[in-house]
């Protein structure tokens, strides 16, 4: 490249970039990578997420009897529990040690709140109640939480916190309640689409129902769901671009529903059964376990933390680079994220999550942003070079999102050295590759 107009085939993205100019020489191109990297920087506010967002993740609505103290009170714990349950993605999370003594004082996170009145039919436990009854609730406390001060405290108990983006589960539900057999659809009115609807909503869980359309009735029927023909359904999910399923079977028996439910993404099939009084408690065993599951697999346990080199492959203009970074911060809850190296139609970031590599790979794995190309463990890497001078540039500031900067004087290997949040060194990360999709 010695007149700076000539590209060699590994610096052909640079050559065809947009943003170079015709008759940049060796000296500019390092110049304009570093713009280049600031440039997206600047751009990442403004990136679409891929997974859907939780607007009401801190916000909890309980039924009070009236507006006395003691009913506010004991509205703010409660609904304090209901905030707590949705951020961790799993009610087991009010077993956890310490969750009583930060359950004790529930005003200290309460930001806002407000009476609405409950209209007559209106209550959460309408089917349940007498029209006769004049007595029960007369208002709905709506309290908004501080999430940022919840999530300091449970970071400090060492309880993962499901992030705002979550991913969107299409929802494959047969019920037979002894008199017919019919298919849940996007637009019924039915006790189990409001339980499901309600059961989402209180888990946080963004879920969207099929159209049950012609088009869909020519390639499902009640059997396909029932019987549980899961290749059957994933082929009908492809209009949705339904990543995760959730598939469910509601029966009546004697008194009470039983459910059978599979949760299909990532490669993995997870399968569990419930059993409910009502058709809406059926239903919420289905989304509370599907819930749960996601969580696990998206989130990792509390405390371990891991930290792992991701290399993306085919990315080639900002729009690709918002689009998988919008996408991993997504999918599974960061600890930090830094843009380590910029490669042709490459990009190199060092991460540390929560969980281990391999919750890590599952939770990417449930869209179709990014395919697994191979993992790579820091045996396999001796001697594999991190940059070429020409070809590749490395940030080697540290730099984290959300402002944070960790010291890191050797960024420009990595597996280099580097001091560790502990004090201790880096040890070399295993690295996985991506390939991002079309």
């Amino acid at each position: 490249m010695g007149d700076g107009n000539v590209c060699s085939s590994e610096q052909k993205w640079y050559c065809t970039s947009p943003f170079r100019s015709p008759d940049m020489r060796p000296a500019a191109m390092r110049l304009f990578l570093s713009l280049l990297l600031l440039f997206i920087a600047l751009l990442l506010p403004f990136a679409s997420a891929q997974a859907v967002t939780i607007e009401d993740l801190h916000t909890a609505s309980v039924e009070v009897d009236d507006k006395s103290g003691k009913e506010r009170t004991r509205a703010f714990r409660e609904g304090l529990e209901r905030v707590l349950v949705k951020m961790a993605g799993s009610a087991a999370v009010l077993d956890r040690d310490g969750i009583d003594a930060l359950l004790e004082s529930p005003d200290g996170f309460v930001q806002r709140y407000r009476y609405d009145p409950i209209e007559d039919g209106d209550r959460e436990d309408e089917a349940e109640t007498d029209e006769e009854d004049e007595g029960g609730p007369q208002f709905r406390l709506v309290v908004s939480y501080t999430g940022g001060r919840i999530e300091q405290r449970l970071e400090e108990l060492e309880v993962v916190v499901w992030g705002e983006q979550r991913p969107e589960v299409l929802v494959w539900l047969a019920i037979d309640d002894g008199r017919e057999r019919r298919i849940l659809a996007a637009d019924g009115d039915s006790a189990a689409f409001k339980a499901l609807m309600e059961a989402a909503s209180r888990r946080a869980l963004p879920v969207m129902l099929p159209l049950m359309d012609t088009r869909d009735r020519e390639k499902v029927d009640f059997v396909d769901i029932s019987g549980g023909f899961l290749d059957t359904l994933e082929t009908a999910s492809e209009r949705y671009r339904g990543d995760i399923l959730l598939v469910g079977h509601l029966r009546r028996g004697s008194g009470e529903w039983r459910g059978d439910w599979t949760l299909v993404g990532a490669g993995e099939r997870r399968a569990w059964g419930g059993i409910g009084d009502g058709v809406g408690a059926a239903v919420a065993t289905g989304v509370d376990g599907a819930t749960d599951r996601l969580a696990a697999m998206l989130a990792g346990q509390g405390g371990e933390r891991t930290r792992l080199s991701a290399r993306i492959e085919g990315v080639a203009s900002l729009d690709d680079y918002a689009r998988v970074k919008e996408y991993i911060e997504g999918l599974v809850r960061i600890r930090s994220f830094a843009l380590r190296e910029v490669r042709p139609e490459e990009l190199v970031f060092d991460l540390e999550v929560r969980g281990g590599a391999g919750e890590f790979e599952r939770a990417v794995a449930l869209g179709d942003v990014l395919e697994k190309v191979e993992r790579r463990e820091p045996a396999d890497r001796d001697g594999e070079s991190d940059g070429d001078g020409m070809d590749s540039w490395s940030t080697g500031d540290g730099e984290r999102d959300g402002g944070n900067t960790d010291p890191d004087p050797d960024s420009a290997s990595e597996a280099g050295a580097t001091p560790g949040e502990d004090g201790e060194a880096d040890a070399p990360r295993t690295q996985i590759v991506f390939r991002l999709t079309d």
